[in-house]
């Protein structure tokens, strides 16, 4: 397979199908204004307490290859931004009920920590075999309808399961202290610096209806966007940008 092939199925894998997902929420999330100042070093503080949280996060991710308690200890709780923030984007929600909405979360979160952390530590293939050979196409992300029923919600997040755990055989604790990963992130952190403008604040965020006088808390602990909110003096995760890179208009 060549190296163009492994990554249009990368794309796929990531995207796909769940495009809807990825495309409006990079759209919307990007009509936020910018923040220059809010006029107190308080927010200044306070994002850096974001950045503080996203390295824990990502240090958390790196201990347990799995998304469940950054999201049980850390995922805002206010119930009209928790709708919005599970749905990934408007209307798009499984309409299950909650408990099926985070499962299927943190499932596909985890998965999509999981694949971007295999391509950092990885200068042979973008993809284990295993899943190019065993998952040709998964429910939840290739597939444009979405489940019908609740068991094929959940055929689908055990599909997902099943791809993380090849992914976790490829990513022992030795891997995130190796000179590839490093170097990596090294490399990743100084061009984010530099064309993300993270860690930065904004004014609120028009997809997910957050008002321009409440503050948003960008940061980038590793390849991903870090969206906060301040939610009774904790910081809490919104939003997750798998794709800071991408615009849409």
């Amino acid at each position: 397979m060549t190296r163009h092939s492994t990554n249009r199925r990368l794309t796929q894998t990531i995207a796909g199908s769940f495009a809807f997902v990825l495309l409006a929420a990079n759209a919307f999330a990007g009509m936020s204004k910018p923040v220059d100042s809010y006029g107190a070093g308080s927010q200044k503080t306070r994002l850096r307490r974001a950045e503080v949280l996203g390295d824990q996060m990502l240090q958390r991710f790196h201990e347990s290859l799995d998304f469940a308690r950054s999201f049980r200890d850390h995922f805002v709780t206010e119930p009209q931004l928790r709708v919005k923030a599970l749905a990934f984007a408007e209307d798009k929600s499984t309409q299950f009920g909650e408990e099926a909405d985070v499962r299927q979360y943190v499932s596909i979160l985890t998965g999509l920590h999981l694949v971007f952390e295999y391509r950092m530590v990885q200068d042979q293939h973008e993809i284990p075999p295993e899943v190019e050979k065993l998952y040709p196409k998964l429910r939840l992300i290739d597939d444009p309808t979405p489940p019908k029923n609740l068991d094929e919600l959940n055929e689908g997040i055990a599909e997902l399961d099943n791809v993380s755990a090849i992914y976790r055989k490829y990513l022992p604790p030795s891997v995130f202290s190796g000179a590839l990963y490093r170097e990596t992130l090294r490399k990743e952190r100084a061009a984010a610096a530099q064309s993300h403008r993270v860690p930065r604040i904004e004014a609120g965020n028009a997809k997910f209806q957050i008002p321009a006088s409440r503050p948003v808390y960008i940061v980038r602990p590793e390849l991903f966007d870090y969206y906060f909110v301040e939610e009774n003096g904790a910081m809490k995760l919104f939003y997750v940008d798998i794709f800071p890179d991408f615009k849409l208009f």
